[in-house]
């Protein structure tokens, strides 16, 4: 059998669609999942509708019912995960994420500069004059600069 008609024969279609699908389980990655799973659908629409005549229409019906699987999953899954909500103003930008929350000073804030522990590491703060151990506010940065205020 040459390429022609073993392109227009639905059991080619479903059995590169298992080998397809089968695949993704030694190369984990999600699109070659889909792309078996368009390969299944092509081969039970053609042994339905289409016959063993044209291997065109297997061809752009296989085109088509991948780029339709790949978009809806692409799709539904970032919509379930939230990966269109992407904050790409404050990418790598980690002091925008200490905004709105409350340390306390590691030393004294004189003349208008001092520090305060977040996590493992030690960060400079401006802001009014205050005492070591004094809670503070972080409200607002602006470049490497965070800016603080006494917490109430």
């Amino acid at each position: 059998m040459d390429l022609y008609g073993l392109l227009s024969n639905g059991l080619f279609w479903i059995t590169c669609g298992v080998f397809l699908s089968a695949a993704e389980i030694i190369l984990p990655g999600i699109y070659l999942l889909w792309v078996g799973f368009a390969a299944v659908i092509t081969g039970f629409v053609g042994l339905l509708f289409i016959g063993d005549t044209y291997a065109e229409l297997y061809l752009l019906f296989f085109c088509s019912s991948t780029f339709i699987t790949i978009w809806l999953t692409h799709k539904y899954r970032s919509q379930l995960y939230g990966f269109n909500k992407i904050d790409t103003d404050n990418i790598n930008q980690r002091s925008h994420k200490l905004i709105g929350k409350e340390f306390v000073l590691s030393e004294d804030i004189v003349n208008g500069c001092g520090k305060i522990k977040v996590d493992d590491s030690i960060w400079i703060v401006y802001g009014e004059p205050l005492e070591k151990g004094t809670k503070v506010l972080i409200t607002s940065v602006d470049g490497v600069r965070i800016y603080c205020q006494k917490s109430s």
